[in-house]
């Protein structure tokens, strides 16, 4: 029996070792073109919500009777098209709730208590905390929690360990002794620590916002242990302009944008976030069936533009809008595009209604980079391809043994010329070092990145 894995490999060898007397495992990202059309015997495959199993992924597997999903959320399935056909759906729901519990109390510790920042501070100071400003408490704090599924349940009994004030919002009402917001707004005006704990979808689309971010206040910390789309994707392109107005004189001096198992968005997002890199050139265009062009999206000058060296990391968990950054980026050599070949979702669709309140979903269109090559099933190829490894237990400790300087802020030189940063401003962040530890592809997009300039500088003869 055949399995396609739409997992990035690895699957860890605790979930196939029942399976590796019954059945052959292969990757998606591994298939030729022609193996994608011959799906055929397909019984059952295997992913994870990033993964968007639309109706045209599904059509390819004509007799498909099952789709295990090694993770919680299912928004990113077509669930009308697997009912119809008789799919069997499986996820693992309150699998990793304490685990991401755990992370979101831990991130709200660091954040209050700035640990990365102290951390770095008595690595200076030879391991002594004379000199490290006072920080604050959590215990007493107020949190509020949208989206109190598992997950959330799970962050609120930890929350009163601290006895921390509890608030929430969702759907329905829960029969709980927590405070109940009929808005989100109205509950980033009263909590000190908004934790977004709730699933994807059109629901939940870009729920934290301006809006949401100004009612939060300055002094007010936003935990989002949710999808990526919860968050509006201009915040990302302010937060950028932010980072390049606050480094001053010495600028931005680099950039890893990791779009793995990014299913994408809209396509104004997309054009959005590769012009806040580009200043001029096409970054995508979309030609009809007859091989026509029909529309033309370009970079423009603009004072938010960022320049520096630039990575971007891409797996087979890229898909549609992140593919189009990823194919601009590189069709335009403003960055190197670091991983795996990517998903391959570049077609444009229109849904035609039916009399009987059906819809037909046609491919009218598909995108293309500014090389002219079609998205569409081809996807993105990396500069440099690497495979993410599994970090076994004696890598995940010799790996911290990387040097400070390779950690301070990403990119920051500790022997660059001038004044030294203070403690807050060279503080490493805790997350970003131990996902250094145990990503191979990040490290990598690191390394390059920084070298970068040298490299550029390297001549011919």
């Amino acid at each position: 029996m055949r399995i396609i894995s739409f997992f990035p490999r690895p699957i860890p060898s605790t979930l196939t070792e029942g399976l590796k007397d019954i059945a052959q495992i292969q990757y998606w990202q591994d298939l030729s073109d022609e193996d994608k059309n011959n799906l055929d015997d397909v019984r059952i495959v295997i992913t994870n919500p990033p993964i968007r199993m639309d109706n045209e992924l599904l059509t390819r597997f004509a007799n498909l009777q099952m789709v295990a999903s090694l993770g919680v959320g299912y928004d990113k399935f077509d669930l009308e098209t697997m009912k119809s056909r008789g799919i069997v759906l499986t996820n693992t729901p309150s699998a990793t709730s304490d685990d991401v519990a755990d992370l979101a109390m831990g991130l709200i510790l660091a954040l209050s208590r700035r640990i990365p920042q102290a951390c770095d501070h008595t690595q200076k100071t030879l391991r002594t905390f004379s000199g490290f400003p006072l920080t604050h408490r959590v215990s007493g704090k107020r949190i509020g929690i949208a989206g109190l599924g598992h997950i959330g349940l799970e962050i609120a009994r930890r929350a009163e360990g601290f006895k921390m004030p509890i608030g929430y919002t969702n759907l329905t009402p829960r029969d709980v002794p927590y405070r109940h917001f009929e808005s989100l707004k109205e509950m980033a005006q009263w909590c000190d620590f908004l934790v977004l704990a709730m699933p994807g979808g059109a629901a939940t689309h870009h729920i934290a916002n301006r809006e949401i971010f100004e009612a939060l206040g300055k002094d007010g910390c936003l935990i989002n242990i949710g999808r990526g789309e919860l968050i509006d994707t201009d915040d990302l392109i302010e937060a950028f302009a932010k980072a390049k107005k606050e480094a001053g004189k010495t600028g931005i001096k680099g950039i890893v944008l990791d779009l793995r198992n990014n299913p994408g968005g809209l396509l104004s997002q997309a054009v959005s976030v590769s012009d806040l890199f580009l200043q001029k050139g096409t970054i995508v265009s979309i030609k009809g069936r007859s091989n026509v062009t029909e529309r033309v999206y370009t970079a423009q000058a603009q004072p938010t533009d960022v320049e520096a060296p630039m990575v971007v990391l891409i797996n087979a968990g890229s898909a549609s809008a992140s593919e189009i950054v990823a194919g601009a980026l590189k069709d335009q050599h403003r960055a190197a595009i670091v991983g795996e070949r990517s998903f391959g979702k570049g077609s444009v669709q229109n849904i035609i209604p039916l009399a009987d309140g059906s819809g037909l979903k046609l491919t009218v269109a598909l995108y293309y980079t500014p090389d002219n090559r079609s998205i569409q099933a081809e996807g993105v190829s990396p500069d440099i391809e690497i495979p993410f490894e599994m970090p076994s237990d004696k890598d995940k400790e010799n790996r911290f043994l990387l040097r400070e300087a390779d950690l301070n802020r990403h990119l920051e030189n500790s022997n660059a010329e001038g004044d030294a940063p203070n403690a807050e401003k060279k503080s490493e962040d805790k997350q970003t070092k131990e996902q250094l530890a145990k990503d191979n592809q990040l490290r990598l997009a690191l390394q390059i990145v920084k070298g970068l300039p040298s490299m550029q500088a390297i001549k011919n003869k």
